[in-house]
């Protein structure tokens, strides 16, 4: 909400208008996760959203990129083409959780600290596979039950760096349903039994049953006869024949990557060396950051201490955030451009600090004593020594604030340095002023002074 309100601080586009009759009706549209959005992905949000609609992306760039190609929210930070926020503080835990310590500590690249069995952060040290296995087992049947009074089904929640192996997320899920659902009312598919009050995840977009991907539910009903089950998915049913079976895996375990963007009570985690090619320090974080109550990390010291010194993630060859300030600044090349088309004198109006510049009684008695043709010369004069040259002396600096209707004329005009030419006359810095532009300079401080002066 934090980061929502701040980033609603940017102004919307100039000329902003509802479109009622898009689909995407409303003034603002929020995307959650980003850093999961792939490359393809955000190409057809963008192509979706209407021109004038804010789009704001909220995202952790620490966590892991999206599984398909591209980096999308870390290249849209690099690039620096769009107002960003970041939040320092998390709001999910307690001020002193050392959840959130150790994950600010992974980040860093520093070990992880353990301050005692009352922690919500608690490390047991196991080095052998099946250990670790019967471990995370008895955690989740037993003791996570007894010393903190929490529901193994919809409270906690085990999550592992990969699919196979010992520790891998496939026979976790097959030891896990044995322990904790022993029922014998299942269809079989592929070798995996969908038993009775089995906690499942949805693997695949199926847009026709209007669930999708990481979505997790638990099976309600089983009809052996008819091949059928029924999944709940937060109090809506879902049905299933046993052909469709190939859309669930079972979710008391899952990987690390499948959880991204989900949150649970209760994550444990074995951490092993053998899931050494999978052992980054965003892998670590991210898992780390799922818990919101307690986390229990089982397995080798030595393979938390890998991951969190293992930092050379993968590149992504995206070009996405120079491609992103090339496109900035050329919008800004085109959006100035535009500007300068306008009457200087509307935009000079616009200007609090150009418009305060006014020609004071005794600049007037001194254009009405000379006269403006001698006043002409004066300003020729001094735009061929202080502003026409490439480099002028003290550039920025060398216009006086009085002294001179000129001086005056100047800096109520932008003319009084290159900089403030470029900017509001389009003419280059850093080569001289040639005969035109010289005139063009002169023309303005004649036509400023004789509107001062009272001239029509």
């Amino acid at each position: 909400a934090k980061t929502i309100h701040r980033l609603l601080e940017v102004k919307p586009p100039e000329g902003y208008q509802r479109n009622a009759d898009n689909p995407l009706e409303g003034d603002v549209l929020i995307v959650d996760e980003c850093s999961m959005i792939d490359i393809m992905l955000v190409y057809h949000l963008l192509k979706a959203v209407p021109d004038a609609m804010r789009l704001i992306l909220i995202g952790d760039v620490d966590q892991l990129p999206a599984v398909g190609a591209g980096n999308v929210l870390s290249d849209i930070l690099k690039s620096n083409a769009v107002p960003y926020v970041r939040l320092e503080k998390i709001f999910r835990q307690a001020a002193g959780s050392a959840i959130i310590t150790n994950a600010h500590r992974i980040n860093k690249g520093q070990s992880i600290e353990l301050v005692g069995s009352h922690s919500d952060f608690l490390f047991a040290e196991r080095n052998d596979q099946e250990a670790v296995v019967e471990l995370v087992v008895k955690l989740c049947r037993k003791n996570l039950q007894k010393y903190y009074h929490v529901n193994p089904l919809t409270d906690v929640q085990v999550l592992t760096p990969m699919q196979r192996g010992i520790v891998g997320a496939v026979n976790l899920n097959q030891r896990l349903q044995e322990s904790l659902n022993p029922s014998r009312v299942f269809l079989r598919r592929s070798g995996v039994e969908y038993r009775l009050h089995d906690k499942v995840m949805q693997i695949r977009n199926d847009y026709d049953k209007d669930v999708f991907n990481g979505d997790i539910g638990f099976i309600k009903s089983v009809n052996m006869q008819e091949k059928e089950l029924v999944v709940d998915f937060d109090g809506r049913e879902v049905p299933y024949d046993q052909t469709e079976l190939v859309e669930l895996v079972l979710a008391y375990a899952c990987t690390i990557h499948k959880s991204q963007g989900s949150e649970y009570p209760v994550v444990v985690m074995p951490f092993m060396m053998s899931h050494y090619v999978m052992l980054q320090r965003n892998l670590l974080y991210t898992g780390v950051t799922r818990a919101k109550k307690l986390l229990v990390l089982v397995g080798e010291k030595r393979a938390v201490s890998y991951a969190i010194q293992n930092h050379v993630a993968v590149e992504r060859n995206t070009r996405l955030a120079e491609r992103l300030q090339a496109a900035m600044i050329s919008e800004k090349d085109r959006s100035h451009d535009e500007w300068l088309k306008k009457d200087l004198f509307e935009r000079i109006a616009s200007s609090p600090f150009r418009s305060r510049f006014h020609l004071s009684g005794k600049d007037k008695e001194y254009v009405e004593e000379k006269g403006l043709d001698e006043i002409r010369k004066h300003a020729a004069d001094i735009i061929s020594q202080r502003l026409a040259p490439a480099e002028p002396k003290n550039d920025g600096k060398q216009t006086p604030m009085r002294g001179h209707p000129v001086f005056i004329g100047q800096h109520a005009t932008g003319t009084c340095c290159r900089g403030c030419l470029k900017k509001w006359h389009g003419i280059d810095q850093g080569k001289e002023l040639s005969e035109e532009e010289r005139g063009y300079v002169v023309n303005v401080l004649m036509r400023w002074i004789g509107k001062e002066m009272g001239e029509k």
